[in-house]
């Protein structure tokens, strides 16, 4: 097993954490809201075997990396969420890496795709979707950083409720651990308020690069018209279920995750 190092590096002033792994083109994955980098620890082992650097970020406030420490005020819009991710790989020295997201940051990154199509040489998009407005309810959202709400109690049912009901215990729960027991209220709110904004629909046409999206059979947030909007706005784009799973594929079935993004990585290999 490659060793894997975490490292620390300033990006647009904030203390910022990241895993890496590996050696030769690089693969930046990025984390779910309200979660960080270890959401993929069984992906960048993997990739790494195959080839490829595997980088795990954490995001400004989320994981390991500091929030900025003026105002401690999360990152609330999706151009903050795509300029730092370009900052970030311009910091690190990369060159049109590949990145992978899942959930909100799937979506994010087809938001890059658009608008920096030049920035990225693919885009591994699970539970993406060109258009989240309505998505989630104001409802939902005020409760999440709400005084009287034990947030990490209530995230832990709703995550529990977007896994795949026949998945392994293990999996599971380190679903729960990811997006449930170690948020920060108002970060999680934060990234779930700008996910409810999330619409590309007007310019999801200008990604040129190779998307793959990957959909859990079990995933109840992306529906049918959702991934139909992918699949007729991305012109270059590969749809593949994944049974079994919800929302969370990396950890709730990694062998099968990470043996799809593998075979896409292949179909773009310089």
């Amino acid at each position: 097993m490659t060793e894997l190092t975490g490292r620390y590096i300033d990006v647009l002033g904030y203390r910022t954490y990241y895993e890496v792994v590996g050696s030769g083109s690089a693969v930046v994955c990025i984390h779910t809201a309200g979660a960080d980098g270890r959401e993929y620890r069984h992906l960048l082992q993997h990739i790494a075997s195959a080839g490829w650097q595997g980088i795990a970020l954490d995001m400004p406030g989320h994981g390991k990396s500091y929030p900025a420490l003026e105002t401690l005020r999360p990152n609330d819009t999706a151009e903050e969420w795509v300029d730092f991710i370009l900052a970030f790989s311009e910091e690190v020295g990369l060159e049109r890496p590949v990145y992978v997201g899942a959930a909100m940051s799937a979506s994010l990154l087809l938001r890059l795709g658009a608008d920096h199509p030049s920035a990225t040489r693919g885009i591994v998009a699970a539970g993406a979707m060109t258009n989240a407005v309505g998505t989630i309810s104001t409802e939902f959202l005020d409760v999440l950083n709400h005084p009287l709400v034990n947030v990490s109690d209530f995230m832990e049912s709703t995550t529990l409720g977007l896994c795949g009901p026949l998945r392994p215990l293990v999996s599971q729960n380190e679903c729960v651990w990811h997006n449930a027991r170690n948020l920060t209220p108002e970060v999680m709110e934060a990234d779930l308020r700008i996910y409810s904004t999330h619409d590309i629909d007007s310019t999801v046409g200008r990604i040129a690069v190779p998307v793959l999206h990957l959909r859990g059979e079990f995933d109840r947030i992306v529906t049918d018209d959702m991934a139909a909007a992918i699949r007729s706005g991305v012109a270059d784009v590969t749809m593949v279920d994944l049974p079994g799973v919800g929302h969370f594929p990396m950890l709730e079935d990694p062998d099968l995750f990470n043996q799809t993004v593998e075979a896409f990585l292949q179909t773009i290999k310089s």
